[in-house]
């Protein structure tokens, strides 16, 4: 898996956020699939938020499964289960949340 941390998107507005990209090792196309929301990007799941991780390994031991979960981070996908089935992720947050390259804007969208 090939991965980019805090790739610029410039938004139509000239505002530039942040993403990171997740993606197979290969220069073929491959289909995105984009998340955001604002809860610690670059911060692991199970390190942010360790009591609704234990619960969730306890009732859904299927979503940890077969992953290191290193790079899952709340309330979206975890990247190294789709990427192995030759997804691309771009992972962001709320534009108002720091860390940005500009003032904010309504939402990180690529």
């Amino acid at each position: 898996m090939r991965v980019e941390w805090d790739v610029p998107v410039e938004m139509d507005d000239g505002i530039v956020l942040r993403a990171d990209v997740f993606r197979p090792v290969t220069d073929e196309p491959v289909p995105v699939i984009m998340t955001y929301g604002p809860y610690a990007k670059g911060l692991p799941f199970q390190r942010g938020y360790p009591s609704a991780w234990e619960a969730m390994a306890r009732d859904h031991p299927d979503a940890v499964a077969g992953t290191s979960n290193k790079y899952q981070n709340w309330e979206v996908v975890d990247p190294e289960k789709w990427v192995r089935h030759g997804y691309r992720l771009r992972t962001g947050r709320l534009a108002r949340h720091r860390p940005l390259a500009g003032p904010g804007g309504p939402l990180l969208t690529a």
